[in-house]
């Protein structure tokens, strides 16, 4: 229905559908009538003839945002015309369908358990991937001393350490990634390298110590 239709009908009859342009929201006024708490806000929409009405929007959401944007309202709506007010009042269950959008919801607490419930599940998944880091860290450093037990005495490059240590840590059931692997070779080596200690626990010397030894006095 356009707006032309609309204001030639009586008091309380119904609205079917209504397309517009909302021009302009107001602010959301609010009260209590017994126990009862209740919100009102009012919006202007404008049809494609250029005709405006005023529509009323009972106990919904803060509807601010849909200032600016074309929108269709569809059911549960009536057209209201008391000493010369004119305006269309959208009922509980009134449809506000956003061009381009998705139905909006016109009732916040479900949109609320909504919203709660995915950022219940994020934060979950937060913690396990976070205490999966920390057991696969865990079990890279056991791999190291196990490969550094087996190594002590057979004169094992720091290499060939790794690679065992990397091939122990990629046989344990549910072995991680290999870009994990990585992540954590790359780590064990930076840690390695700012140790002044080598891992069989003598102190690191400069690349000019080893010639020390050699030097005779003629």
């Amino acid at each position: 229905m356009d707006i032309e239709e609309i204001l030639k009908l009586d008091d309380g009859d119904e609205v079917s559908e209504l397309h517009g342009e909302v021009t302009k929201v107001f602010d959301q006024n609010s009260g209590k009538r017994g126990k009862r708490k209740w919100t009102v806000q009012n919006f202007m929409l404008e049809d494609e003839a250029g005709e405006e009405i005023k529509v009323g929007a009972w106990n919904m959401d803060d509807l601010s945002e849909l200032e600016g944007q074309t929108i269709t309202l569809k059911r549960d709506m009536h057209f209201k015309d008391q000493n010369g007010y004119q305006s269309v009042e959208l009922g509980e269950n009134t449809k506000i369908i956003e061009e381009d959008a998705a139905p909006k919801s016109t009732k916040s607490p479900s949109r609320g358990r909504k919203s709660g419930a995915r950022e219940t599940r994020k934060t979950t998944n937060d913690k396990t991937a976070g205490s999966s880091d920390r057991n696969d860290r865990i079990y890279w450093q056991t791999c190291l001393k196990v490969a550094g037990l087996v190594a002590t005495g057979n004169g094992t490059e720091v290499g060939d350490l790794i690679t065992y240590a990397r091939e122990l840590f990629n046989s344990r059931p549910g072995a991680a990634p290999q870009n994990k692997v990585r992540k954590l070779v790359k780590h064990e080596s930076d840690r390695e390298d700012a140790d002044p200690h080598r891992s069989d626990g003598t102190p690191r010397t400069s690349e000019g110590d080893d010639n020390d030894d050699d030097e005779v006095d003629l």
